[in-house]
């Protein structure tokens, strides 16, 4: 019997109390955890949606500039500016500043289309129906649009 009470496993009386987890301290690792998991998602998150939101940014940024050209009368673009003239007599450009794309109405005012670009080419196509836009942002992403059925330049 005096075997039995030496064991720390024979009886409750050598168990000591103030080992173990208390329902505080799990409480507190569980909020730890979830902390560390909330801030890895959106670590992870800002590393994967950045080329999704660039796709985004220029398809929209393409589709405005489809609109401006089914309304203007005419086009005029060079290798780096993009003209549209309408009846109004008002003269609509688009150009490169620094790293934006920026629209001018009558060469006032400096309204961002597109931010983070490295730059931007404009090219008329042989039978000066078609243009062709491309960008190239700072991620060295590369986007190109043919824009068809232009008016007469």
């Amino acid at each position: 019997m005096n075997e039995k009470s030496n064991n720390p496993f024979a009886s409750m009386a050598s168990l000591n109390p103030e080992r173990g987890f208390t329902l505080v301290s799990t409480i507190v690792a569980l909020m730890m955890m979830t902390m560390l998991l909330f801030w890895i998602s959106q670590v992870m998150g800002a590393f994967f949606k950045q080329p999704r939101q660039n796709d985004m940014e220029v398809r929209q940024f393409f589709h405005f500039i489809e609109q401006e050209s089914m309304n203007a009368i005419s086009i005029t673009i060079d290798e780096s500016s993009l003209q549209w003239h309408y009846h109004n007599g008002d003269i609509v450009s688009m150009d490169q500043y620094q790293t934006n794309i920026r629209r001018q109405v009558n060469n006032a005012g400096h309204e961002i289309m597109l931010q983070n670009v490295e730059s931007f080419l404009l090219s008329l196509s042989n039978n000066r129906n078609s243009i062709t836009i491309t960008i190239i942002t700072e991620s060295k992403e590369t986007y190109e649009k043919t824009i068809y059925d232009v008016y007469p330049i």
